[in-house]
């Protein structure tokens, strides 16, 4: 398979001075099968040496080093680090800062929601990853307390994730949210039970509309969308379609 380095697209949204973001699809790289074929995710089972090509080509379509980018240990935590130049090549956390221009911030996904969130003006940028567990437990909240912008100063984008039509959770979850945020009771739509969900108490969810309703309650000025995962699904990956499956990108850097 010939590597194709080209399919990393960049956001649509009032990117502030200075700030740089890219979102990778699934195409583009030389895994195989249900990892087809630009997954960057080492702990999926995955070829690692694919998945290294799969990395490089990435560092070249940016033009910079593979040992510029800061990796995390993705736990669907809470915890948010610093990324710069003296911070070790991967963290644990499901969240990063950034303050200069050492390094490239990444956070991987194949359904989950990853954030951005940048000051107006530049300077500061994080990114997070915010599947539901992370959502519910904080993640967003405990990025904003990481950040030294005043949140007034701050925009976000929103990255692809799973779709209302596609995600569907049970009454643990939702209550989970709503019972400390009873107005976010409004995105979790009753769905009609099937044979495999025998019960009633499940529910449809945008990711998209929670994290911006928690967002701008928190005091974020401004929120852009793009890249949604139904427009398209062939582009992305989703780990509740093909549970053996890669994972995505989502990278942020300042010059």
């Amino acid at each position: 398979m010939t590597l194709n380095p080209a399919y990393t697209l960049s956001p649509r949204w009032p990117c502030p001075p200075g700030v740089h973001c890219w979102q990778t699809t699934r195409l583009g790289g030389v895994s195989t099968a249900g990892y087809a074929s630009a997954n960057l995710g080492l702990h999926v089972a995955d070829d690692t040496q694919r998945v290294e090509k799969n990395r490089q080509a990435i560092a070249q379509r940016l033009q910079r080093s593979l040992s510029d980018f800061q990796w995390l240990e993705q736990v669907h935590g809470t915890d948010v680090v610093l990324a710069d130049a003296h911070s070790p090549p991967v963290q644990i956390g499901d969240a990063l800062v950034l303050r200069d221009h050492s390094r490239i911030g990444v956070v991987l996904t194949a359904d989950c929601l990853p954030v951005v969130l940048a000051n107006r003006q530049g300077g500061e940028v994080a990114v997070a990853h915010a599947g539901w567990r992370g959502l519910a437990a904080g993640i967003l909240q405990n990025t904003l307390l990481s950040m030294q912008s005043p949140r007034h100063q701050l925009i976000a984008w929103l990255g692809p994730a799973i779709g209302l039509q596609q995600f569907v959770v049970g009454a643990e979850v939702r209550d989970g949210f709503c019972q400390s945020r009873p107005w976010l009771s409004r995105y979790f739509l009753p769905t009609t039970p099937t044979e495999i969900l025998k019960q009633t108490a499940y529910f449809r969810v945008g990711l998209h509309a929670v994290a911006r309703d928690l967002l701008l309650d928190l005091g974020v000025t401004a929120c852009h969308q793009g890249f949604t995962q139904p427009n398209n699904p062939s582009w992305w990956f989703s780990y509740r379609a093909q549970s053996v499956t890669g994972r995505m990108a989502t990278l942020v850097s300042l010059e």
